[in-house]
């Protein structure tokens, strides 16, 4: 089922399943990239593909992993909508599911175009091996340290704090409905 499965979701307008179909676009893309991470391990931390692909296999990375969080907190939104307003049909809008992950997916990139403007290898030459985002060189380090923090907080704490407070909202009303229910029989002879 996996990609298609979501596609053909996608078309009938669940908002639910667009975001897990872009979810699971997010986590394609790290797929065809992460070969190359392995790689990178496997032969020693020892980078051989040039600065270039460097950059682009830690763009994706990165990427992949704000996409991801970023998707995560959509559907758990629409989740916690979906149960604190079950009749809304202007939240199951396929054009404002669109217009978001849209906008993902154009901040995200945005958001790694920084990691394109330094170099990401490193060479070691006392160690006899170039690195791949291993090592920061020291007149990158104020940079490396201020996007890392901003993007920190802004693509992973953030919705992080979002996606915890739905859920725990979520249990909180599922909680207080569950309460008032009538006990059964068997449980009210108990």
């Amino acid at each position: 089922m996996g990609w298609t499965g979501a596609s053909v979701e996608q078309r009938q307008g669940d908002p639910s399943s667009i975001f897990m179909a872009n979810l699971a676009l997010a986590d394609l893309l790290f797929v065809i990239w992460v070969h190359l991470k392995i790689a990178y391990h496997l032969n020693g931390n020892n980078w051989i593909y040039g600065n270039g692909l460097c950059k682009v296999l830690v763009a994706f990375f990165y990427g992949n992993l704000y996409y991801s969080v970023a998707f995560i907190v959509c559907i758990s939104v629409q989740r916690y909508l979906a149960v604190v307003l079950p009749m809304s049909q202007k939240l199951r809008s396929t054009f404002l599911s669109f217009s978001i992950y849209v906008t993902i997916w154009l901040l995200v990139w945005l958001s790694t175009i920084p990691l394109y403007l330094y170099d990401q290898d490193v060479n070691i030459p006392n160690m006899g091996f170039r690195t791949c985002h291993d090592v920061t060189r020291p007149s990158h380090k104020k940079i490396a340290a201020g996007y890392f923090l901003a993007m920190g907080a802004l693509g992973f704490v953030g919705p992080s704090v979002v996606c915890i407070i739905s859920y725990v909202l979520m249990l909180k009303l599922c909680g207080t409905t569950w309460g008032n229910l009538p006990l059964p029989r068997s449980a009210a002879k108990l």
